[in-house]
């Protein structure tokens, strides 16, 4: 036997190769186990001396640090995170650290593992920093420069009285710097406030704010969020949570920030009850919103429930002109269905809605049909795609009558360019509610079941009848000289009539896609080129050619995986997919959350559902999770 029977098959492919299938193999280990000797990376090395040169000459497998923190002092650990860092470069590396220390002046100070990774913080693209009010002085005295820095997130901890000395600036010389998110944790039962007054407390964060695109904070006052405003021209998105009011005075007219390209504003209500006062927080964000002129928003999510009969955000949009495409708002309790109906016409372009009605709100109030004799010209948010209620009042009737009104085909719909929604999602705070209406979901009656549903069914043959013309296609690759393609007609044209698929259940959308794409099917099955018999080479494309048309016939059919568990942690969630597929571009597409805001919505969500977990029912806590807006 020679030498090469020896080597395992996989030896036999390029450097590359192995790499990228050694990245795939990290991807499914958790970050942090990647210092750990016995996990990957460090046993691709274990395995042959190519495997260990492969990994060693890798970069990207060593980019993934796992959570450190400044007081880890084993020796070990720290050799592996040098070696780490070393064989990472040149690439860009993301690190989460924790800078704490003990008390007001060690001796010395206290974070060891600090100066193991300054040497390579300019590499850093993602910084997120936990500090307690007894590091900042360290902090502040590092010269780093980031220059690769675009994503800085910084959460600060620990007990209010120890912040009230804190004089030090934070200083990060980052001039790529694209998204800044400053946060608080809860530490022993208080909240952490960085109360220091306007304008020292903007001064304190010594970062480039002109270049910001993203900015993202927790409990900040109202002068803070307007001196973000003032002094971040390019700014396009902005999530502040739990807003409050310092007491200084706001100009009396609304500040224009017409130049600015702000698109998208998340004023989040806190989701914890040690926050402070729910009603001056609200009135905090309502001052805020009332400051503001938005022309270019497209993005808005408004958490806290108005208390005067005027609502702020009607108010905005109106002041600002902007069109917005996705909305997440809480109705106020003294709307009547006519003034939630008004809210809606202001805000006709709309492709994402969540709302929360007020507990008092019935079925009726939040079915949003189509029909609207009056004004055929102007139904109700026509361009709705994906809706989402959070409502703990609404039954399993009333969902199905809000699905059927929005996904009903009908002339009406045609001729005002109605789109059909794609996804509904309901959410529900109570979970003896929850459980109920989801079980009476799914057993619905008009939950399409094989052999009630017509439709259903012509397609199920459908998909029977391409797996036939595939065995067709088969059988002339392997050399057949003759066929008899009236076995198509016979087998294609019988649901394929055009009086069976007018059979359209309002369950189905979309279907007069489907439908035209099978009349063209049938159109070419009937030509006279598929009777008799033929040459294989002259057959295939024309084979090809219907096969294509049957892909166009069901890509727009997306049969339903009927409610599915989700859980956005914060309450009970259920999702269901319409049989719609998006077809044709939007007019205006939704612009997409940045990896900063989303990083940090991820973790807000995350912090929430720790809040329940003791609540959540076994079996609803297993299925799969997803993030709603």
């Amino acid at each position: 036997m020679s030498s090469t029977d020896n080597i395992s098959h996989i030896d036999l492919l390029p450097p590359e190769l192995i790499a990228e299938t050694l990245l795939c193999c990290l991807r499914e280990c958790p970050p942090e186990t990647r210092l750990s000797p016995g996990n990957p990376p460090w046993t691709f090395g274990k395995i042959s001396r190519r495997w260990r040169s492969i990994a060693l000459n890798t970069p990207a497998l060593w980019t993934d640090l796992p959570h450190l923190t400044t007081k880890t002092r084993n020796q070990s650990y720290r050799r592996l995170l040098g070696t780490a860092l070393k064989l990472s470069k040149p690439l860009p590396i993301s690190i989460n650290l924790t800078a704490s220390l003990s008390g007001p002046d060690p001796t010395p100070p206290d974070m060891p593992l600090l100066h193991d990774i300054l040497p390579h913080l300019h590499r850093c693209w993602d910084l997120s920093l936990s500090i307690n009010p007894f590091a900042v002085h360290e902090l502040s005295n590092m010269s780093v420069p980031f220059d690769n820095l675009t994503n800085l997130s910084l959460h600060f901890f620990g007990r209010d009285g120890d912040w009230d000395g804190v004089t030090d600036h934070l200083r990060f010389a980052a001039p790529k710097l694209d998204s800044l998110t400053i946060l608080s944790d809860v530490y022993l039962g208080g909240w952490v406030f960085i109360d220091i007054p306007s304008p020292f407390m903007f001064q304190w964060f010594n970062v480039p704010w002109a270049g910001l695109t993203t900015f993202v904070a927790s409990y900040v006052s109202v002068d803070f969020a307007c001196e973000v405003l003032k002094n971040a021209p390019s700014l396009r998105e902005l999530s502040l949570e739990g807003l409050y009011h310092s007491g200084a005075e706001l100009p009396s007219e609304p500040m224009s920030v017409t130049e600015y390209p702000l698109h998208t504003l998340f004023l989040l209500n806190s989701t914890s009850d040690a926050s402070g006062d729910a009603m001056t927080r609200s009135f905090a964000a309502v001052t805020f919103l009332s400051s503001l002129k938005l022309p270019q928003l497209k993005h808005l999510r408004f958490d806290y429930t108005p208390r005067l009969d005027n609502d702020p955000v009607t108010d905005l949009i109106q002041r600002s002109d902007c069109i917005l495409t996705a909305v997440h708002v809480h109705i106020s309790h003294y709307w009547t269905i006519e003034e939630v109906k008004r809210f809606f016409e202001i805000i006709p372009h709309v492709q994402d809605l969540t709302i929360r009605p007020p507990q008092d709100y019935t079925d009726a109030q939040l079915v949003l049909r189509l029909e609207d004799e009056e004004d055929c010209d102007a139904p109700l948010l026509p361009e709705l795609r994906n809706l989402t209620i959070v409502s703990s009042q609404i039954t399993a009737q009333g969902i199905h009558e809000l699905i059927d009104s929005r996904t009903r085909p009908s002339s009406f719909a045609d001729s005002c360019s109605v789109q059909p929604l794609e996804t509904v999602s309901v959410c529900i705070p109570r979970e003896s509610v929850y459980c109920r209406v989801y079980e009476m979901l799914n057993n619905h009656l008009s939950n399409p079941q094989q052999g009630d549903d017509p439709i259903h069914d012509h397609l199920i043959m459908a998909a029977k009848s391409i797996e036939l013309i595939n065995n067709i296609l088969t059988q002339m690759r392997d050399g057949a000289q003759m066929l008899n393609y009236s076995v198509l007609q016979n087998d294609l044209l019988p649901f394929i009539d055009s009086d069976t698929l007018t059979l359209v259940h309002p369950r189905h959308i979309m279907t007069s896609n489907i439908f035209e794409n099978l009349q063209n099917t049938s159109s070419i099955l009937s030509s006279p080129v598929f009777h008799g018999t033929d040459t294989p080479q002259i057959l295939k494309p024309k084979v090809d050619h219907v096969l294509a048309e049957w892909a166009k016939a069901l890509e727009n059919y997306v049969p339903s995986q009927g409610w599915q568990h989700v859980t956005p942690e914060a309450v009970y969630s259920m999702r269901f997919e319409t049989m719609c597929k998006r077809t044709t571009p939007a007019m205006e597409q939704v612009p997409m959350m940045s990896y900063a805001l989303e990083k940090a919505m991820t973790r807000r969500e995350k912090e929430a559902g720790r809040q329940r977990q003791q609540a959540q029912r076994p079996d609803i806590q297993r299925q799969g999770s997803t993030l709603y807006f």
